[in-house]
């Protein structure tokens, strides 16, 4: 949303300690990933992990994957599968199978969006 489109900017990444890392997994677009790329080249952060941009999947141009090589070690990027685990992916199945056997059963199937 217009609220929390670049949240997190420079002055608050400034703010953090230089051995902190940060970590997005929630939305594109809450970290301003220019003002990222910036202080992680000055280099301020120790590093990032980020799962989410704020173009999916991200442009060409994205700052973040443009860092110097020298800067790379210092960086993980994931195109928006950080929740694809072994265990989450066992839930799915596992949820998924109990809601084919109450189709089947007639009863009411779990988080049913109508």
């Amino acid at each position: 949303t217009n609220r929390t489109k670049n949240m997190i900017t420079y002055d608050q990444l400034k703010m953090m300690k230089s051995d902190a890392m940060i970590i997005n997994t929630s939305r594109g677009g809450i970290i301003n990933e220019k003002d990222l790329a910036k202080v992680l080249r000055e280099p301020h952060l120790s590093g990032a992990a980020i799962d989410v941009f704020t173009s999916e999947p991200p442009e060409k141009n994205n700052p973040l994957l443009n860092l110097p090589d020298e800067f790379r070690d210092n960086i993980i990027l994931t195109p928006h599968i950080g929740g694809i685990t072994v265990q989450s992916w066992s839930e799915l199945f596992s949820r998924s199978w109990i809601n084919i056997q109450r189709f089947f059963d007639g009863e009411e199937l779990e988080n049913r969006q109508i």
